[in-house]
């Protein structure tokens, strides 16, 4: 090693380094000391957050510390540079930062110290937030000046927006969020509504002032924003601010600009589309439970909350792998690692396990920690998605792979979850290996796939629907056909008629709430249900619109094709060989089983080899499955006629 390059001292286990900064009048010379504390007694301290940046050895750049040279990414250096500007202490100061304070080439140290970042964070007296690098053309004060106008009109309002919502307190919660926000949509009356507002308090920039809104949007449009860390280093933070090239932000306005944006300014979204929506991203924060970061406050409300104020809280993991699946990692593992300042899974960290191990250890570990197997369904499967890895167990999430929203979205994607088909799950009982890639189940058996069971081609609203022009009728006259030569004679729990258990399976088992508003029977829309289908055919085709008004009477509107095209996502109606009917995965094929496995709060799909099933044989995990008539049934017996398996799931 060169003579002139720094050399890390080791540390003990309670031990951090911090860098002491002194007065720099010019940042470009970066400067400083490494001082060794124990994290119980440090000085007061800020931390670091910012994009770590390109670490090929072409890109690093040298800095001086303790009269040594330090190599470090060049963003880190411009990070460094904009919180050293004349607006820094002009005493010395401690601050921490990952990339300078953790000796990144010992591993064992590394993993030691990323597993105190949780204590790290809490316990700054604040986090400055590197935005990036500004260059001259984005015009930082203009954007500035608008950010602070829309965020000072944001805390001025009295009561919260309409679609507020209060902190996610579960999986679905998020999900019914982001369903909602795909749903956004700009009216020319909320425009108008909205600006004549904002100008009766002297706002003073118009929707149509498109380089102002382009300056503030280039704010959000940063990396920073996707990085997986960020959600534990701003949830965790006292008094954050964020550094926009000069400027010293109050995260506090950053995240009141966001939310106003977001909530009321669906008219200029379109207008400057961002590559990184930072908007949504600071969004998603505040509904994780951001409290605004004043130092006086308690920090981040949550379903735990702890007396000692540097523990601050922590959400169930399942809740926080979700909620963050989008966010960016270099190293995937970080996916998980990158979260454990949220949480406290019964993990450790080890940066020599493979990608799929840290994931497998992390499925069973939420396994254990919750009693259920419901993070299964957050799995996208078969195997053959894995395609650097044919071998990834089909029951284990892939974080890598990231949530994407409607039909074009991959086959059980988590997002085509229907929150009324979930209710309580039972209680999983049997003890998997933790060093094993496969999982043991105990499964109902609700039925097979067979020859003469009927598995429908269509896997889309679009396809059901798209077979109109012929006078045969479409797919979804053709799925309810074959039903009734299967079934001609119907029995199931609900004591429904085929046709109305056919109709309801569509719909999820629900009806639109435009149809129970309007007091529509089950039976009216059963039997209207695909002559509206012929009718929106019929004003397609000739553009007369006299029967529009009966049905809207109803209630047949937009929300129902809304509603056919989330519930037949990707999905394809089967009936099994013990006469159930229902929705599965677009994956399922002839020889599946329907099954229930015990501690899963929804049936789900098998796939075996197609041979008769027994006791040990092994099944790939497909996804989530709905089954008319049984979707709240939390029985687990055999006394009903299925039988009772003990599977192992590959």
């Amino acid at each position: 090693m060169d003579s002139d390059s720094y050399t890390y001292s080791p540390l003990e286990a309670g031990e951090i380094r911090l860098i002491h900064l002194p007065p720099m009048p010019d940042p470009s010379n970066v400067r400083f000391r490494i001082k060794i504390w124990n994290l119980e007694d440090t000085p007061p301290y800020r931390a670091l957050s910012y994009t770590w940046g390109d670490t090929s050895p072409l890109d690093l750049v040298p800095i001086t510390c303790d009269g040594k040279t330090l190599m470090i990414t060049r963003s880190l250096k411009t990070a460094l540079q904009a919180v050293l500007s004349p607006d820094a202490p002009d005493t010395p100061w401690y601050l921490w930062v990952d990339q300078i304070c953790i000796n990144q080439k010992d591993q064992h140290e590394k993993q030691m110290k990323i597993g105190l970042m949780r204590d790290i964070y809490t316990r700054a007296s604040q986090v400055m937030i590197h935005l990036g690098a500004v260059t001259p053309s984005e015009l930082p004060n203009s954007g500035l000046g608008v950010l602070n106008r829309v965020a000072s009109f944001n805390m001025s309002q009295t009561e919260p927006p309409p679609d507020k919502l209060k902190p996610w307190d579960s999986v679905l919660e998020v999900e019914k969020y982001i369903e909602q926000a795909m749903k956004d949509y700009y009216t020319p009356r909320k425009r108008i509504t909205v600006e004549k507002s904002m100008k009766e308090l002297g706002w003073g920039v118009s929707f149509d002032n498109y380089t102002a809104w382009r300056d503030f949007c280039n704010l959000f449009d940063r990396p920073w924003f996707e990085r997986v860390w960020a959600a534990q280093e701003i949830l965790l933070a006292c008094n954050p601010v964020a550094v926009w090239g000069t400027e010293f932000i109050p995260w506090d306005r950053v995240r009141n600009a966001a939310l106003w944006y977001h909530n009321n300014a669906q008219c200029i979204h379109k207008k400057h589309p961002l590559k990184v929506d930072g908007i949504k991203a600071v969004v998603e924060l505040d509904r994780f439970g951001f409290s605004g970061g004043s130092e006086s406050e308690t920090k981040v409300p949550s379903p735990t909350v702890y007396s000692d104020p540097f523990l601050k809280a922590q959400w169930d993991f399942k809740l926080v792998l979700n909620a963050f699946r989008n966010r960016k990692s270099s190293d995937p593992r970080d996916k998980v690692y990158g979260l454990f300042g949220l949480s406290h899974p019964n993990l450790t960290i080890d940066y020599s396990k493979s990608i799929k191990q840290v994931y497998t250890e992390t499925a069973l570990s939420i396994i254990h920690a919750t009693g259920n197997l419901d993070i299964l369904l957050d799995a996208i499967n078969p195997s053959t998605f894995h395609s650097d890895d044919p071998t990834w167990p089909s029951w284990v999430p892939d974080w890598r792979t990231p949530i994407t929203h409607g039909c074009a979205s991959s086959p059980n994607n988590s997002t085509s979850k229907i929150p009324s088909w979930w209710h309580s799950s039972s209680q999983y009982h049997l003890n998997p290996s933790p060093s094993s890639f496969k999982l043991k189940v105990n499964a109902l058996i609700l039925g097979q796939i067979k020859p003469a069971s009927y598995l429908s081609p269509f896997t889309h609203a679009e396809s059901l629907l798209c077979d109109l022009n012929t006078s045969s009728g479409d797919g979804i006259r053709q799925g309810l056909a074959c039903t009734k030569a299967l079934l001609p004679i119907y029995y199931n729990s609900t004591q429904e008629s085929l046709e109305i258990a056919y109709a309801l399976t569509l719909m999820g088992g629900n009806l639109p709430a435009s149809f129970t508003e309007k007091g529509t029977t089950v039976e009216e829309y059963t039997d209207n249900y695909v002559g509206w289908i012929d009718y929106v055919k019929k004003v397609a085709e000739t553009g007369d619109e006299s029967e529009l008004v009966q049905y809207w009477k109803l209630g047949f509107d937009e929300t129902w094709v809304e509603r056919l095209k989330i519930v037949c996502c990707h999905r394809r109606f089967f009936v099994t060989d013990m006469g159930i009917i229902g929705l599965g995965n677009e994956m399922m094929k002839e020889g599946d089983l329907v099954v229930r496995l015990e501690g899963l709060s929804v049936p789900c799909v098998a796939q075996g080899d197609g041979r008769k099933w027994a006791d040990g044989d092994q099944f790939e995990f497909v996804g989530e499955a709905y089954c008319h008539g049984m979707m709240h049934d939390n029985s687990f017996d055999s006394d009903d006629g299925h039988a009772i398996r003990e599977f192992v799931l590959r």
